[in-house]
């Protein structure tokens, strides 16, 4: 994960120019995919369900009006749409069909097309229960698609813009998993042979609670500064 910050001021004179009239814009770039890790002697290669971006904001505030990444972080999906139709048609002499009273009979088709339909990902809200959206925000991305994980990459997207109080100022941005069950396991390489299903079930357990004790949850760390 990178983070971006983009200094605004407003147009006033020198005098009249203060850390109150300055803002800072935050637009991060997150990779979406699938990654490898060895751990001991076995090569996981992994993906994530569900993740959390978190904001620490010091001396600084979100302007709420400005909020993004609502539904902006989306994908475009094909889906299939099935349709059951039922149509009238008149049959005549015998035919091995049930016949109605009128001479016709029912017969039922079903019909598919596929359309794409934008499916959003992300959604905001406070980090945590003692903190508002505007000091503490938090964006939590969840496939929503039927990929396993989520895929794609999400370049420069603006956050929000903060309000700067006070100098200096420090914005902390975190991007965790909440859960273990976050992680999804794609391959295990491992050196033993002839692993049944359990076994392999009872590794890919193991396997998640390895990745997501690593770094207590913690996947990407970044932070802006302005003094």
């Amino acid at each position: 994960m990178k983070l971006q910050g983009e200094i605004i001021t407003e147009n006033r004179t020198e005098t009249e120019l203060s850390a109150s009239t300055e803002k800072i814009k935050l637009k991060p770039t997150i990779l979406f995919g699938q990654q490898y890790l060895k751990i001991g002697k076995t090569i996981v290669l992994f993906g994530i369900k569900s993740a959390e971006l978190r904001l620490d904001c010091n001396n600084s505030i979100l302007l709420l009006e400005t909020l993004g990444l609502t539904p902006s972080f989306s994908q475009i999906l094909e889906i299939e749409i099935v349709k059951e139709k039922g149509t009238n048609q008149e049959l005549g002499g015998s035919i091995g069909f049930k016949i109605g009273i009128d001479g016709k009979i029912t017969k039922n088709y079903k019909s598919s097309k596929k359309q794409k339909q934008e499916i959003c990902q992300v959604y905001a809200k406070g980090a945590t229960p003692d903190k508002t959206i505007e000091v503490s925000p938090c964006w939590v991305f969840q496939v929503k698609s039927k990929q396993p994980t989520l895929l794609g990459l999400l370049k420069k997207k603006q956050l929000g813009i903060f309000r700067i109080n006070a100098k200096p100022c420090r914005i902390e941005a975190t991007f965790n998993l909440k859960y273990k069950s976050d992680i999804h396991i794609f391959e295990l390489r491992a050196n033993e042979n002839n692993i049944n299903l359990s076994s392999q079930r009872v590794m890919e357990i193991v396997t998640q609670k390895s990745i997501y004790e690593r770094n207590t949850g913690l996947l990407s760390f970044a932070e802006v500064s302005y003094e």
